[in-house]
């Protein structure tokens, strides 16, 4: 059974540190990553797929 393909997408609200610890773990799968966040310095800016202010 697959549980995980391309077609997953993920978003999270808030891109402070724990938004960062958890994207990286996203990577170990195939899914799509939208972070968006008030503060363009945000952390996970860095390893998301799609940013937003």
């Amino acid at each position: 059974m697959n549980y995980f393909s391309s077609n997953f997408k993920l978003g999270i609200l808030g891109g402070g540190q724990l938004g960062k610890m958890l994207l990286y773990n996203t990577r170990k799968f195939d899914i799509q990553t939208n972070v968006m966040d008030a503060s363009p310095e945000a952390p996970s800016k860095l390893a998301c797929n799609n940013f937003t202010l």
